[in-house]
């Protein structure tokens, strides 16, 4: 079998720039990770911990205690780590 090389390097080339593209992607979703990461931290502080209380009723006392509406995957997050906290 015989290889065309402008196909090789074309090949090589978008290979390269598919690397190149991902690896940005993926460190553009880390610091949006940390980010939210770290705003929840600040919000799970706003309301306590209540043992026996359900998903809801939390998300339902922090929407209350935000009284405006802020981006869902922080908030979630948030929640997800007021119910954590003992």
């Amino acid at each position: 079998m015989e290889l065309c090389f402008p196909v090789v390097e074309s090949f090589l080339r978008h290979r390269e720039l598919r690397d190149r593209i991902e690896s940005e992607r993926e460190n553009e979703d880390k610091r949006k990770r940390d980010l939210y990461s770290r705003e929840a931290d600040e919000l799970k502080n706003l309301i306590p911990h209540i043992d026996g209380e359900n998903y809801k009723e939390t998300c339902a006392r922090l929407s209350f205690a935000l009284g405006e509406k802020i981006n869902s995957t922080v908030f979630h997050m948030a929640v997800k780590k007021i119910r954590k906290r003992l």
